[in-house]
């Protein structure tokens, strides 16, 4: 029927448990096809699309839909090769910015991020309880990474150590970092590779050893299962 109508998309996706970053993409899907899944539910006399006229729930689904969107973009910037914690901390933190900015916006009636929210009746939108959405998803995101925060200095020491104050290092480790912030041959080395792990593995570790016992602390913390689901993805194949 897709096809037929020349719908922008020819058909639905369907998503397993293993496969959470579909769900997203389902919702988005079902949005823009709304219309012709009740058509299409109506000819063959099926049910389930009672739902669909009515407005205000197809504000709630909307959002549902950004918002999911908006956690589907997260989750990928979280995944792929040679994603150490300090990499994830940053868009996490930015994350929660967001959740904030865009709690302000609803506030004033701004739904300039939520795409599909934007395409409902405003007078039938309920702020307060999109608001509530995103205060409950701010709570959710302090508690999970409240341990992840305690870490927060030594992950900037490992990923920035030529642009940290050394005033603010922990003791074991100051005297080292002020002599690797006067090296610029490491300053160059720093800057072309690829990866920390490159640079942590040129470092003289007779020069530098408490500076490697705090990068070997903080590589070794694994900072999302993206590899062990891509392990058991290649022993299923």
């Amino acid at each position: 029927m897709c096809e037929a109508v020349k719908a922008d998309y020819g058909n639905l996706l369907y998503h397993i448990e293993v496969r959470w970053l579909s769900r997203g993409n389902v919702l988005k899907l079902v949005f823009a096809l709304r219309h012709k899944i009740v058509s299409f539910l109506r000819e063959r006399g099926l049910k389930g699309f009672q739902n669909f006229p009515d407005e205000v729930w197809l504000c709630q689904f909307s959002f549902l839909t950004d918002i999911s969107s908006h956690l589907n973009e997260l989750n990928l910037k979280l995944q792929g090769h040679d994603m150490l914690i300090t990499n994830m901390e940053a868009p996490v933190r930015a994350f929660e910015a967001k959740l904030i900015l865009w709690e302000k916006l609803l506030y004033k009636g701004n739904y300039v991020h939520f795409l599909h929210l934007a395409q409902c009746d405003a007078a039938l939108i309920d702020t307060e309880e999109c608001i509530s959405v995103l205060s409950s998803l701010q709570n959710v995101f302090s508690l999970r990474f409240t341990d992840v925060r305690s870490y927060s200095q030594e992950f900037k020491i490992i990923s920035i150590p030529f642009d940290f104050y050394y005033d603010d290092d922990p003791s074991d480790v100051q005297l080292e970092l002020i002599e690797l912030q006067g090296l610029h041959v490491l300053l160059s080395k720093f800057t072309s590779c690829t990866t920390l792990i490159d640079f942590y593995r040129q470092l003289p570790r007779a020069q530098f050893p408490m500076l490697l016992v705090c990068a070997k602390r903080v590589i070794s913390l694994f900072g999302s299962t993206y590899s062990s689901e891509q392990l058991f993805s290649k022993i299923k194949f």
